[in-house]
C-alpha cells in the first residue's frame, strides 16, 4: 500500500483493534475495556468475531498498518522507503523509529564534520 492521506482515511482509518476471548475476558475481570462495545473492537472467539463482523476480509492486518503509520509519524519528520514487518507492535515499531532517527541523526553529524 502507498500511505496517502485518502488510503489512510479509506483503508486503515476504519480498521479497529483486535482481540481474543480470553484476552477481553481478562481484561474485563481487571475492571479494563467497561465502555467498549463490539462497535469500538473486535474480539475473536473460536468461531470468529464474537457480536460483530469484519469491516474488510483482512481488517486484523489493516489494523496493524494503521499502528505502524501511526508509530513510523511519532518519529515527527517525513519517512519516505518501504516498512515491512512481522509480528510486529507498537515497542518494534517505536525501537524502527528510534533507529532510523538515528541513523539519520548520525548521518547529519559526519556530513558537519566533513
Amino acid at each position: 500500500m502507498v500511505l496517502s492521506p485518502e488510503t489512510f482515511a479509506e483503508e486503515l482509518a476504519p480498521s479497529r483493534t483486535f482481540l481474543l476471548e480470553a484476552e477481553a475476558m481478562a481484561m474485563k475481570a481487571q475492571g479494563l475495556g467497561k465502555r467498549a462495545s463490539p462497535k469500538d473492537l473486535l474480539v475473536f472467539g473460536p468461531d470468529g468475531p464474537i457480536d460483530n463482523e469484519l469491516r474488510f476480509p483482512d481488517e486484523c492486518v489493516r489494523h496493524k498498518l494503521l499502528d505502524m503509520a501511526g508509530d513510523l509519524a511519532l518519529a515527527g519528520r517525513d519517512l519516505i522507503g518501504r516498512f515491512s514487518a512481522h509480528r510486529s507492535g507498537h515497542r518494534l515499531n517505536a525501537e524502527m523509529v528510534s533507529a532510523v532517527i538515528g541513523a539519520e541523526q548520525a548521518e547529519e553529524g559526519l556530513k558537519r564534520c566533513a
